[in-house]
């Protein structure tokens, strides 16, 4: 809309300047003149196409819940106390220091309708994978914000700033990278959760255990590392003012602790934890009383248990004796008491468990139900204005802030002005229909998109978000997408898919058993049949080339495009595979704790006995002899080797184009955002694709190498060129 609107502008005030030339004109031939001498109209300076490092410096919410995909409502600014003012926080990558800058903005509540210039309260860089500044909290002071934060080659820790004298205090010291926090109204108590210490690695002393290691929870690739602790989840810790933290230990019958809460008066703390096994029947109960990763691990099902420490006493006990979900637990004032939902059993001989609304004394224990009307109601004051983030498909961020009772609205923040130089293309959203069931994806168009022309189309899956600004595709993932920036080479994107009406379509693919055994496998072949739609689709529309058409698969839908690859009719001209569950045999024998997951996408069916032979038809590993398309296979970090290692394998031995290659750093970094590592990634994913739909490779001289690679890999697929029908025939 805001495009349409520029260009609109654009357009009248040239046509002004023509009319004011005709003007001219006139007078010019009614006083006899024979020269036409007009000064020249000023043209707009001509904008640049995107390039991957556009989208890496992009400043985006630094919200990592936004990051990932959930509304910026609520999630842009943070209001003191008072209302009286508030802050936002801001992220951006640094490419000439391979950085990431975080920066806390603060506004006064009164002035934000005045154009007000934000303070850069404090800015906090980061040279790893992790956040550099998050879960901001304001003290009951209405000056003090504390934080979690990290600094170049340090690890994220509490930190507190004065948003009036800018003194900034770093609280923890803490061995390992803290992840959450809680922190008491007047800031003095705090409780943590931190990453575990890694387990012993003697790559110079191999006699340093002197004992054996028991094989249990341990991951493949962390033994070959000569990492052997077993992964036991986070570490809890509380800490009063600067005094040493203490840990609370859970015993062994709880681990991986989750949400946590800290009581207003500092004594007490709630920690959600996974418990011991229960029977499936009161498990069932409630979808919330479950965890579920325990259930797909091949484990029986865990309830979710409240946790309570008192740390005058340094006891923990259950706050209550039955499981219960965290989400709507609600601290009294006093900090006395919590109120909170739990399942009890009614009673009855059934065994059926009801909803009850509770308060539990802290210090006794005592539990009493509430009366209808007692549940506490929130009382924290209303701002007086609402500060949101507004965008859309084709319209970049711009934060604004609204007057509550009258309405009035300001611009307070363009987050990337540097956009106006940009030639952004055109997106659009398309419609198209699977199995009867209407989906909806966006169209990234080429540059220079001529309508009648047929391009080359890449795309780009694990969803679409309409609602939202994109430079690389869903929300920003630099891991493997490059939408725009692709675009700007010629190549048609479609960020694919969502359903168009989820509450009614949702449950169709789910249920519908001519898709699968299962809801997993019926969501995967139904995500592969929403690919070969669309390409028919645009085919015909008279958008694309259908014989230059190449796709991405991610993290989870590395399966669903593996299973486009082997098990549809349509033969992409190329893939990219990045960091993802493949449904693979060799995945299901590394990664026990997936077990069962994988399971469920190839039919529900594990790979032994009877089970085998179905494994042999679904697994796209086991049907990569029908695979015609190269493939690029990237791991973004060296432990992630071994995921895709069985189709580079298989590839490999079957003299098929393929092209592996990976990240050297230590992070667990699924989603990138080190700036090399996202300019790598993305990058070669362009290349990539540009090599194979449109033959053409970048003169960058650094570029050499692979280029040779890939001129090997063209050779080999010319060979196998006379085969390209078979596959067809065999479906």
């Amino acid at each position: 809309m805001e495009t349409t609107v520029f260009k609109l502008r654009e357009f009248c005030g040239k046509a002004v300047r023509v009319m004011s030339g005709l003007g001219f004109l006139a007078a010019a031939f009614a006083s006899g003149a024979v020269s036409i001498a007009t000064e020249e109209v000023k043209q707009a300076p001509a904008k640049r196409p995107v390039t991957v490092p556009d989208g890496i410096a992009m400043t985006h919410l630094a919200d990592p819940d936004y990051w990932v995909g959930e509304p910026s409502k609520g999630r842009v600014a943070l209001f003191s106390p008072d209302g009286t003012k508030f802050v936002v926080s801001l992220k951006k990558g640094i490419i000439e220091s391979d950085t990431n800058e975080y920066s806390l903005l603060l506004f006064q509540t009164a002035e934000a309708f005045k154009s007000p210039r934000p303070e850069v309260v404090v800015t906090m860089v980061t040279s790893s994978s992790r956040d550099g500044l998050h879960k901001v909290k304001w003290l009951a002071d209405n000056e003090t914000v504390v934080f979690l934060g990290e600094r170049p080659e340090e690890l994220t820790q509490i930190y507190k700033i004065n948003s009036r004298t800018r003194h900034l205090e770093q609280i923890t010291h803490h061995a390992t990278s803290i992840t959450d926090y809680e922190v008491s109204p007047d800031g003095e108590t705090f409780l943590f959760k931190a990453d575990p210490e890694s387990g012993a690695r003697p790559n110079a002393q191999r006699t340093y255990l002197r004992r054996e290691v028991a094989i249990t929870e341990q991951r493949l690739e962390d033994l070959l590392s000569w990492e052997f602790a077993t992964p036991t989840g986070q570490e809890v810790f509380w800490q009063n003012g600067h005094n040493p933290p203490r840990r609370i230990s859970f015993g062994t019958e709880y681990e991986h602790p989750g949400q946590l809460l800290l009581m207003s008066n500092g004594r007490f703390a709630l920690v959600t934890v996974m418990g011991g096994d229960i029977p499936k029947s009161q498990a069932t109960s409630s979808e919330a009383l479950v965890d579920t990763v325990g259930g797909l691990s091949g484990r029986s099902a865990r309830p979710t248990v409240c946790l309570k420490y008192d740390s005058m006493t340094q006891s923990v006990t259950p706050l209550i004796d039955v499981p219960i979900g965290f989400i709507g637990v609600i601290p009294a004032a006093s900090g006395a008491s919590v109120f909170l939902q739990a399942y009890l059993e009614d009673g009855n001989k059934d065994g059926k468990r009801e909803k009850q609304d509770l308060e539990v004394d802290m210090t006794t224990g005592a539990v009493r139900k509430l009366s209808p009307g007692e549940w506490p109601k929130t009382t924290s004051a209303t701002p007086p204005i609402e500060v949101t983030l507004e965008e859309s498909l084709t319209v970049p961020g711009k934060i604004y802030v609204r007057e509550m009772k009258t309405g009035q609205r300001s611009q307070l923040l363009d987050l990337n002005p540097q956009f106006r130089e940009l030639d952004l293309g055109e997106v659009r959203t398309i419609e198209w229909n699977v199995a009867g069931i209407p989906v909806i994806g966006g169209l990234f168009l080429p540059k220079g998109y001529r309508p009648g022309s047929r391009y080359p189309l890449v795309i780009q899956t694990h969803g679409f978000h309409p609602e939202r600004f994109a430079m690389d595709g869903m929300e920003d993932w630099h891991s493997a997408f490059a939408a725009r920036a692709m675009a700007a080479k010629g190549i048609m994107v479609l960020q694919a898919f969502q359903l168009k009406d989820r509450d009614e379509s949702y449950p169709k693919v789910r249920e519908d058993k001519t898709f699968g055994e299962t809801p997993m496998e019926r969501f995967m072949k139904f995500a592969a049949l929403a690919y070969d739609e669309a390409v028919a689709y645009l085919d015909r529309e008279g958008e694309i080339d259908r014989t230059r058409v190449g796709i991405v698969g991610f993290s989870r839908t590395v399966c669903f495009v593996g299973h486009a690859l082997t098990h549809t009719k349509y033969q992409f001209a190329a893939a990219s595979l990045v960091d993802g569950i493949d449904c693979g045999y060799f995945q299901y024998l590394i990664y026990p704790h997936a077990a069962v997951e994988l399971s469920e996408l190839n039919g529900g069916q594990k790979p032994f006995g009877p089970g085998l032979q179905l494994w042999l038809k679904e697994s796209p590993s086991f049907t990569l002899d029908r695979l015609t398309a190269p493939v690029k296979l990237l791991a973004l970090t060296r432990k992630g080797i071994l995921e895709q290692w069985e189709w580079y394998a298989a590839l490999r031995g079957q003299g098929k184009p393929v092209d592996y290659t990976f990240l050297p750093e230590e992070d667990d970094n699924h989603l990138l955002t080190k700036p090399w590592e996202c300019q790598l990634a993305q990058q070669g994913l362009i290349d990539w694709f540009v090599f194979w739909l449109k033959d053409e490779e970048d003169p960058d001289p650094t570029k050499q190498e692979q280029y040779l690679r890939w001129r090997e890999l063209r050779k080999q697929q010319s060979a196998l060129q006379p085969n390209a029908n078979d596959r067809a025939q065999r479906n």
